[in-house]
């Protein structure tokens, strides 16, 4: 693979996510500390990221740097009432279904995400107590 076709599929994949976390350009630009116009260009394949940069923008949309090099169809939501963002599996290509299926879809995937994050809680929880137990017994 030539740099070029690199740089506009990790370009590809953060405008992805972007959209997916439902965020305007100047958000993300602003959560990286860019310039509107030059995060403009890393979208668009147009700039060279270096690595600093590009884990930079894996550690603000929660991923792994692979998930942007990479081409697994994983896809991050910010769970609204939580405490962090979330990787899942669940994303498909809804490319011409309904904006209304798709806004269902999206929705039931956040929730899907949420009950995940509160089980991890709740095992995390679990896992606390049973140390506890064991110290006072």
């Amino acid at each position: 693979m030539q740099l070029h076709e690199l740089q506009l599929k990790i370009g590809k994949e953060i405008k992805r996510l972007r959209v997916v976390n439902e965020m305007t350009q100047e958000q993300v630009a602003e959560g990286l500390h860019l310039d509107r116009n030059a995060y403009g260009e890393i979208e668009r394949g147009k700039t060279d990221i270096h690595l600093s940069r590009l884990v930079q923008i894996a550690n603000f949309f929660a991923v792994e740097i692979e998930d942007l090099v990479g081409s697994n169809n994983k896809t991050v939501f910010y769970v609204n009432g939580g405490t962090s963002n979330t990787q899942s599996n669940l994303y498909n290509d809804y490319r011409g279904v309904s904006p209304e299926v798709f806004a269902l879809q999206h929705e039931l995937e956040k929730a899907q995400l949420h009950i995940e994050h509160l089980g991890k809680e709740l095992s995390n929880q679990q896992k606390i107590i049973q140390l506890l137990e064991k110290k006072s017994g």
